[in-house]
């Protein structure tokens, strides 16, 4: 993924791991041969995306920290059981559902 969300899954990978060697980065739209092999001609400092990475992590952050603060207001101001609110975590859960549902019908 040569977007935010797939910058910041390699570079939790790479702090993961503890690594710190300097990287080069290939980005590329296309898994064609000749898409492949330009973009491996025309590598990159991985530094150059570090805003990219700030951007995304930021977004996972604020991701979390709406979903989780939504879930608990939504949750106290039903006042019965426990809900589940947040821009990702509501349309996926809305999708596991409604499979069960087709499933079970």
């Amino acid at each position: 993924d040569a977007g935010r969300e797939g910058e910041l899954i390699f570079r939790y990978l790479y702090e993961y791991i503890g690594c710190a060697t300097p990287f080069d980065r290939l980005w590329i739209s296309s898994l064609t041969d000749t898409a492949i092999r330009e973009g491996l001609e025309r590598l990159e400092c991985g530094s150059k995306y570090d805003n990219l990475y700030y951007a995304a992590k930021a977004r996972s952050e604020a991701d979390w920290l709406v979903g989780i603060n939504a879930t608990q207001a939504i949750t106290v101001a039903a006042g019965r059981g426990t809900y589940s609110l947040g821009r990702v975590q509501t349309p996926t859960l809305a999708m596991v559902c409604e499979r069960f549902w087709e499933n079970r019908r």
